[in-house]
Parts: C-alpha cells; structure tokens; sequence
C-alpha cells in the first residue's frame, strides 16, 4: 500500500476520532495553500487501501496537530489555529546546519519527540510533544523552546503555531529536492505520542 509509513504515522499520533489534514496544493511559487484534505486516521487508511495516492510535486505536507474531522474554517477549507482540536506537537526545522549535525541533535535532546521526518531537502522535521491545555499555553511554551533552540543551535523560531505543516511522511518531492535524495520524505524515527522527555541514543 503507498503511504503505509504515513498511515502508521497517523494512526500512532493520532487518536481514532481526531482528524489529519494533508495539504497537496501549490501556489506559482510551489508552496503549500490551503485546500486541506481532512480524514480520520482510519479514512486515510481505507483511502490509500483503495489505490489512490497523495500526490505531490513537492512531497506534500501534513498538519502537526489533530483538527475537526469536518475540515478547516479558512478559505477553500484551510485550517486556521481555531480548527486546532488538541495543542499537542510542535514542529522542530532547522536548515542552518548540516543533515548530520541536525540528526544528532535531535537524537541526543533531552525531549518528548515522537517523530522525525527526512524532508529530502534541506532539514529533517521533528514532532515534539507539548500537550498545552489551550493556545496561549501552547504558544508560550512552543516560543520558549524554540527561542532557546534557535539561539543555541539555529533551529527555525518560526514554527510556534498549532496549524503549523510539516513534511508530509512517505511523500515523495522533486520540487527542491537536496543533491543525492531519492525524493522519499521518509520516517526515520517514530514513537507513541506519549514518550518521555528523554533523548532517543
């Protein structure tokens, strides 16, 4: 089945009733735009059983926290920070550094990371568990820690929104894909949404 590495992705971070929105969309630019596509985790396993694909010039991109299962407020169904059911990951990218140097910091960061997603480009993209009760909390807690890891070692201090989008799992881009990449956004780490706060090595 094509997209089992995202469907296992889905169904280990996801709960049953929370809905994974996937965003395939390209403006001119060949950037990401509204038009989320919103499935539980079981309809994107059915979907995918079925033969149909999630395709994308560059790879795609996925949603890092669940949203309503009925899709996205905004514009053409994109979801906004209000369509956000539980404040539960935030997004670690940095593209400052070498490929080596970002896995062995991700690997050795004492932090609840349940995810890392090669994104055959520049960076590898990191889920890390936050479980904020609501957005102010999320938000305050999701700038404190990527301002401390910006500073210290360049990670993007950017991604403090819930509605953030990473590198969709098992996608495959050839839009800006790095020299030497088959193109695979592949998982290389994956874990239960509730790991400790610990390093992986």
């Amino acid at each position: 089945m094509q997209g089992k590495g995202f469907v296992t992705a889905c169904e280990t971070l996801f709960h049953p009733e929370e809905g994974v929105a996937v965003v395939t969309k390209l403006n001119a630019e060949g950037k990401p735009y509204g038009c989320d596509e919103v499935k539980t985790p079981k309809e994107w396993r059915g979907f995918l059983a079925s033969g149909k694909r999630i395709q994308c010039k560059a790879g795609g991109w996925w949603r890092v926290n669940p949203v309503n299962p009925s899709g996205g407020s905004g514009k053409s169904g994109t979801i906004k920070d209000a369509d956000i059911l539980s404040f539960r990951y935030m997004l670690l990218e940095n593209d400052k550094i070498p490929l080596n140097l970002q896995a062995g910091l991700l690997a050795y960061l004492s932090l609840p990371i349940v995810s890392i997603v090669d994104s055959a480009g520049k960076s590898l993209h990191a889920l890390v568990r936050l479980d904020a009760p609501d957005k102010p909390t999320f938000n305050e807690k999701a700038e404190a820690l990527t301002y401390d890891l910006h500073e210290r070692f360049g990670f993007d201090p950017a991604n403090t929104n819930p509605s953030r989008m990473s590198r969709l799992p098992d996608g495959w881009r050839d839009i800006k894909r790095r020299e030497g990449s088959d193109g695979n956004q592949r998982i290389l780490f994956l874990a239960e949404m509730n790991r400790e706060a610990k390093g992986i090595l």
